[in-house]
């Protein structure tokens, strides 16, 4: 790294040595500018300027965190495979390292707004067009990274995937034989989650929901098994907040071998599901991310006991919304998180459960 008289006051847990040595090892001409952290986010990240022979650029430093290492590790391998092989839009990885047990990474800083949990904040328009993006990312990357024939999921398995310091390739942090036992663990854990929360009288009425839909699962199998992003809602999006335009997919972290249609049903939830929007948006938001995945790989839509399977994903998604009811309501009032509390509880009969 070039030698700098001073380097840039940085707020966060980071010390401007620190990232001055990430940008050194990955730009060894390149000297550190500026350092702000970025506040959205479960990990510590930074949006860095640097300068290199009188030119300026922006990147994003991310950090992971020692509990879940190796699936931040993985992170700029997907980034980078997916960037590969597709055209959905995601940051170039610059360099990747470790502070201590820590990984991080650098990234080209990709320009546009993150809605976070304000869907509100976009124009009607511009979230159908997010809507379809993402049927046609998910159906892009599901086609291109299909287990068995492309080296970033071992063949033959399903779950989480993650990458060892000085590894060749990704492996599960948790492996299970086929997609049905995975679901049943899926479902199995997110109803234990919801123990010592407001849901905790549904448990029992949820447990026999769930053992009763992973053997309706089980009568479909066989699946097949692609990588997901397993996290595609507006807070891991950069998008135009005009036209709604997708700029950047981020937060890679989670990638998992599961059905095209786990996927689809998780994202229905995590982008979709929002109580600021009544049931025929919601239900229009639905029509243009199934039409998006459409037109780039309607296969996965078109097979045998599609809707059923896609029925008894949406249930886990359910689940899945109700254990972060914290998280998706945070800064909220507590009247607004009973009111949402009481649209999961509502939401439940669609599968047989009375709350």
């Amino acid at each position: 790294m070039s030698p700098s008289d001073t380097l840039p006051s940085v707020e966060g847990p980071l010390a401007a040595d620190r990232l001055a040595e990430a940008v050194g090892d990955a730009l060894p001409d390149a000297d550190l500018r500026e350092a702000t952290p970025i506040e959205a986010g479960k990990n510590a990240a930074y949006r860095l300027v640097v300068a290199s022979d009188g030119d300026e650029r922006e990147l994003v430093l991310k950090v992971g965190d020692g509990e879940f290492a190796g699936g931040y590790r993985a992170e700029p391998r997907v980034l980078s495979a997916v960037g590969e092989r597709t055209a959905i839009p995601v940051p170039e990885v610059v360099g990747t390292g470790a502070f201590g047990d820590d990984p991080y990474f650098l990234a080209e800083r990709v320009p546009g707004a993150n809605p976070a949990c304000d869907p509100e904040s976009l124009p009607p328009e511009a979230f159908e067009r997010v809507c379809a993006a993402a049927g046609r990312n998910l159906a892009a990357l599901h086609d291109a990274f299909p287990a068995g024939d492309c080296d970033l999921i071992p063949a033959d398995g399903w779950g989480m995937l993650a990458f060892d310091s000085g590894a060749d390739a990704l492996h599960f942090a948790r492996e299970f034989p086929d997609w049905s036992t995975y679901f049943e663990a899926w479902l199995t854990r997110n109803v234990e989650r919801l123990a010592d929360t407001r849901f905790d009288d549904l448990r029992p009425a949820l447990a026999d929901r769930a053992e009763e839909f992973a053997a309706d699962v089980r009568t479909l199998a066989p699946f097949e098994s692609v990588l997901t992003h397993g996290d595609y809602r507006l807070g891991n999006l950069l998008v135009d907040p005009e036209s709604g335009a997708t700029n950047g997919v981020v937060d890679w972290a989670t990638p998992t071998a599961a059905p095209p249609t786990w996927e689809l049903a998780v994202t229905e939830a995590i982008l979709i599901d929002w109580p600021a929007l009544d049931d025929s948006r919601q239900e229009r938001l639905r029509t243009r991310l199934y039409e998006g995945y459409r037109e780039v790989n309607p296969e996965p839509l078109d097979g045998e006991g599609f809707e059923t399977h896609r029925r008894r994903c949406r249930f886990g998604a359910r689940l899945r919304l109700m254990v972060n009811l914290g998280e998706e309501m945070a800064g909220r009032s507590e009247s607004a998180v009973e009111a949402r509390a009481r649209e999961h509880r509502e939401a439940l009969r669609e599968f047989g459960v009375e709350a």
